[in-house]
């Protein structure tokens, strides 16, 4: 209900329209404040018994539990997806990944002869806009439009 009233002001911004939204927004409201209310009040008089003292103490250490870091990784995956649960072969996989991580070479930006970095970054900008108003419109079309404008057909391909 609230959402159609939503939708209907949304599409017809009339003060009518506005209030019915209002007023069932209030009614959400109060039906959310009674249905939690409701719950507590279970919950507590469940509390007071011994099954609800017992649930109190396992939810306790589940939070605790919950809250702890996991202290040592034993079994990880390797690449080709086989579990490893050794020691030895768990660090030796580690270490692979860190170093696989961390000599990786990073792709550079290419610069384009003839383009100055302001001009290609608003061309960017505008290619950016374009995409987002005319993504149906394939990207060759943009390629030719550059290649009309006496560009490298390269710096199409490194903007879009």
């Amino acid at each position: 209900m609230k959402r159609l009233a939503k939708k209907k002001w949304d599409m017809d911004r009339t003060e009518e329209n506005r209030q019915e939204y209002k007023e069932l927004q209030r009614r959400v409201k109060r039906e959310v404040s009674k249905a939690k209310q409701k719950a507590y009040d279970e919950l507590y008089t469940r509390l007071d018994t011994r099954e609800g003292e017992k649930d109190l103490y396992r939810l306790a250490r589940q939070r605790d539990r919950d809250g702890k870091d996991v202290q040592q990784v034993r079994v990880i995956k390797d690449r080709d997806g086989r579990v490893l649960t050794s020691e030895y072969s768990v660090q030796r996989r580690w270490k692979e990944y860190f170093e696989e991580l961390m000599n990786e070479e990073n792709e550079r930006e290419k610069r384009v002869k003839g383009v100055n970095s302001v001009e290609q970054k608003i061309l960017q900008v505008c290619f950016h806009a374009a995409n987002l108003l005319f993504f149906h419109i394939p990207k060759e079309f943009y390629w030719i439009q550059i290649q009309c404008l006496g560009r490298p057909l390269e710096y199409a391909e490194h903007i879009v």
